[in-house]
């Protein structure tokens, strides 16, 4: 998820850089066990939601803030059963290699 939480209007990167960015590696995650995931900015994805991180990052000059929700869907209070931590994490390691291959300096 990017920013932002606080507001449903994205911020000026959103469409050229963050939008791809995080497309991207939601493709590099699907690949490894063909998990569903979904990428946007927090207000559109869960809800308009105020004191997020990637809001405060974003303002502070980070310029790819994500946050990342794992696969457990709540179903066991977000607690990632043992066998679903390894396979998460190999999915998440794709996902991460995606954005570090491609992250834009300014």
């Amino acid at each position: 998820m990017t920013p932002y939480g606080y507001s449903c209007t994205p911020p000026e990167s959103y469409e050229s850089y963050l939008k791809p960015l995080t497309a991207g590696a939601v493709a590099a995650l699907e690949k490894v066990l063909g998990t569903r995931f979904m990428s946007g900015d927090i207000c559109h994805l869960i809800t308009q939601a105020s004191g997020s991180s990637t809001d405060y990052a974003l303002s502070i000059g980070v310029g790819a803030p994500f946050g990342i929700e794992l696969r457990e869907k709540g179903a066991a209070n977000f607690d990632l059963p043992a066998d679903q931590i390894l396979p998460s994490g190999q999915e998440i390691w794709e996902a991460f290699k995606y954005v570090l291959d491609n992250l834009k300096t300014v």
